[in-house]
């Protein structure tokens, strides 16, 4: 009889420790993968984070701000100033006083690029040349009645007197502007561009590409 009661208890024993086992199973998975879960969030939350931080600007007409383009394959967007301390530029007029230009309307947008030790930056200017919301206009030389782009790359050279820089100058080959807005009472114009540019002294090219802007003259 003893032995029998002992063969029934142990039994009970082993049937109640598999349910115990059985129930507390999920919860490990299930805090293993609240765990998971968990690591997953932050990393997927710091890669959002970067990627909105590198993220490439949407076309807008509000007169937001924005002016970026592909250099080459690589994000260019305004985040800096050009060497005469100026940032995000733009400005259209018509010039009928300053003697030393010809009479006509001017056009000008540019964004500046900084990244570590190097800047750059691009500008659009039309010369003697009237634009119209909703027309595209070829890139070429600049010259008079002509819409021009240049792209400017400025690199950081330690020397043993101290920092200097070397820059280097493309100038358009071809390319094109587009003028999705031009509101002259907001003072808002908009568009995009691309171009093709070669270096003025040894010919190195660069394409930029998908280039937009919406700023405020």
């Amino acid at each position: 009889m003893p032995a029998g009661i002992q063969y029934k208890n142990n039994s009970f024993v082993k049937e109640l420790l598999s349910l115990i086992l059985f129930l507390f199973k999920p919860k490990r998975k299930m805090k293993r993968l609240l765990s998971d879960v968990f690591i997953a969030s932050v990393f997927i939350f710091v890669l959002l984070c970067s990627c909105k931080k590198d993220s490439f600007p949407a076309a807008t007409q509000t007169g937001k701000g924005t002016f970026a383009a592909y250099v080459n394959g690589s994000i260019f967007k305004q985040n800096g100033t050009d060497p005469s301390g100026s940032m995000l530029k733009s400005d259209y007029y018509y010039n009928s006083i300053d003697g030393s230009l010809p009479i006509g309307y001017y056009f000008t947008v540019s964004g500046v690029y900084k990244d570590k030790n190097t800047s750059s930056y691009i500008v659009i200017h039309s010369n003697v040349m009237k634009i119209e919301e909703g027309k595209t206009y070829p890139l070429s030389e600049d010259t008079v009645n002509s819409v021009y782009a240049r792209y400017v790359f400025v690199q950081e050279i330690e020397n043993p007197g101290g920092t200097g820089s070397k820059e280097f100058s493309y100038q358009t080959t071809t390319g094109e502007l587009n003028i999705a807005k031009l509101d002259t009472a907001q003072r808002i114009v908009s568009g995009s561009f691309w171009f093709d540019a070669a270096d003025t002294t040894d010919g190195n090219k660069v394409q930029v590409r998908n280039g937009v802007f919406d700023v405020k003259y």
